[in-house]
């Protein structure tokens, strides 16, 4: 029998093989005609990635799986695994952290040295905090970018009920609705989304965690749940 983070890596590949098996199934049933069907089991390959994406924390030893009184930042109940209204939190979660600290990441990724000087620390820090804020400046410009972005998180928010209407009968204004008056467009969207983040998410848990990037990571959290409970307490 397995258990611990040998069960939640195990877990964490086959959530991640089951999230790509079905967008694979969602673009069958697009290619069939079958718009709205094809839709819903794309927002499942979306919330089978995030929960492959807490195992995948779990079995790395930076979350915990506890039974009661998690705090949603070092710590998870299984149960909240099964509820789309957390695995879409998450989902919009990691996609805002990716987009805010993609300039820190990529400064991260252009590294091609095993050890750096001071002064090239400073450089590559300060090269990254101009491109975040040049980030910022198109997100408030209110261009394409941002317009497109704000699109994307709209599109998360109506997850639940794009698959509810992807998948059941239902009327509005006495008009009836099937699963098929979902519009080519809206499925291209929900289609492209689910891409994007069961990529991501695929690509993320297949890569372990380095021994001082766990260490960091795990450190961090801490203190961001203690920072949180100071921060309860005092509401309370």
């Amino acid at each position: 029998m397995v258990s611990g983070r040998a069960l939640y890596r195990q877990l964490t590949d086959a959530s991640d093989k089951n999230a790509r098996e079905l967008l694979r199934n969602a673009y069958d049933l697009k290619s069939w005609g079958s718009r709205g069907h094809a839709c819903a089991i794309a927002v499942l390959a979306m919330e089978e990635s995030a929960k492959a994406l807490i195992y995948h924390m779990a079995a790395e030893g930076v979350f915990r799986i506890v039974k009661k009184n998690p705090n949603y930042v070092t710590t998870f109940r299984e149960a909240d695994l099964l509820r789309h209204e957390f695995k879409h939190a998450l989902i919009a979660a990691e996609l805002a952290d990716w987009l805010n600290y993609a300039p820190f990441l990529g400064a991260i990724n252009s590294i091609a040295k095993d050890r750096l000087r001071r002064k090239e620390v400073e450089a590559l820090i300060t090269r990254a905090i101009h491109a975040h804020r040049r980030q910022v400046i198109e997100f408030r410009s209110g261009g394409k970018v941002a317009k497109e972005t704000q699109q994307m998180f709209n599109l998360l928010e109506s997850l639940n009920r794009r698959k509810n209407d992807g998948l059941y009968v239902g009327h509005t204004g006495g008009r009836l609705l099937v699963p098929n008056s979902m519009t080519r467009k809206e499925l291209k969207d929900i289609l492209e989304l689910a891409d994007t983040i069961t990529s991501v998410f695929s690509q993320v848990v297949r890569e372990r965690l380095a021994p001082t990037q766990k260490s960091v990571l795990i450190d961090e959290m801490k203190k961001s749940a203690k920072q949180i409970r100071r921060i309860r307490s005092k509401a309370d």
